[in-house]
């Protein structure tokens, strides 16, 4: 009922909009996470998240659940706390502090499964988990590489992206632990001359020349832009910038559903490229490579 009702109010923002011109809207939520399943929270949260970028739109939502939190870009955070006085203090600089303090609030832990990997890639979803290991797999199979991330005691783990909280407190984990680490991201750009990662770049440049960290980004939009069309029935071809999520109609399972039954030919097929010398290159070989220099 939460979700029907959720999306009528969008559909009324929309038919007002439609009907008055240019209108600003506000989405006040509260709670949005309220009897839903955790997969049909994370669904919502990226529902809001993909309106509040556009025009003419705010969204403000109220939640004490760690997994949601989790999500929200940090620079979109507001910590609201009781001073001694019992005034409200609303406090919106993303700082370390203030992180810390909404991370131990509403206990999100970090990824635990750090403490044998020699290393670690940060990634953004479970779908660039079974890429990196499936890839790495077969590709040392085929002898295009000479190790496996497995070989080399490398553990990628699932931060959802360098601008939100998880990826934060993950970050602060990895960083304790004194490991080499590196940040797996797609570009997605949606035509040749977009910027990569314009939302991540801040975070980005941080890491890179603050910290000297690896931040590998893909060329194509997105992870899925790697696939072989000889695999997806009703697929002709995938250039490197359209949405595969809508074109093979699974949503956000396309690398979970697919991405096992790519061969090393295939993925060498899918990830030519040529460099500024006018040499052919494979991409996902050379992540791959950037990934295993760690250790």
């Amino acid at each position: 009922r939460r979700l029907i009702l959720l999306n009528f109010f969008r559909a009324e923002a929309e038919r007002a909009k439609k009907e008055k011109g240019t209108v600003d809207i506000v989405l006040a939520i509260e709670e949005p996470e309220t009897s839903q399943h955790p997969n049909n929270q994370e669904m919502i949260i990226e529902s809001l998240k993909e309106i509040s970028e556009s025009i003419n739109y705010q969204v403000i939502v109220t939640t004490h659940v760690p997994s949601l939190a989790a999500l929200i870009p940090l620079s979109s955070l507001r910590f609201i706390t009781l001073s001694e006085e019992k005034t409200r203090i609303i406090n919106n600089e993303p700082d370390d502090n203030v992180l810390s303090e909404i991370a131990k609030s509403l206990g999100i832990l970090p990824y635990d499964d750090t403490s044998k990997a020699k290393a670690i890639v940060m990634v953004e979803g479970h779908g660039d988990v079974i890429f990196l290991n499936h890839a790495s797999k077969v590709l040392k199979e085929n002898g295009s590489i000479s190790f496996s991330l497995e070989d080399k005691g490398i553990t990628p783990i699932i931060t959802g992206g360098c601008t939100n909280l998880r990826h934060w407190v993950n970050l602060k984990l990895i960083e304790a632990l004194d490991k080499p680490y590196c940040v797996l991201l797609d570009s997605d750009k949606t035509k040749e001359d977009d910027i990569p990662c314009e939302k991540n770049l801040e975070i980005i440049m941080k890491l890179r020349d603050e910290k000297g960290i690896i931040v590998l980004i893909t060329k194509k939009r997105e992870i899925e832009n790697y696939l072989s069309p000889k695999i997806l029935e009703g697929v002709s071809s995938i250039d490197s910038y359209s949405d595969v999520k809508k074109m093979t109609r699974t949503g956000s399972k396309v690398l979970e559903k697919f991405w096992p039954n790519m061969t090393a030919e295939y993925i060498l097929e899918c990830d030519k490229y040529t460099d500024e010398r006018g040499h052919e290159k494979h991409e996902i070989v050379d992540i791959l490579n950037s990934i295993l220099s760690l250790v």
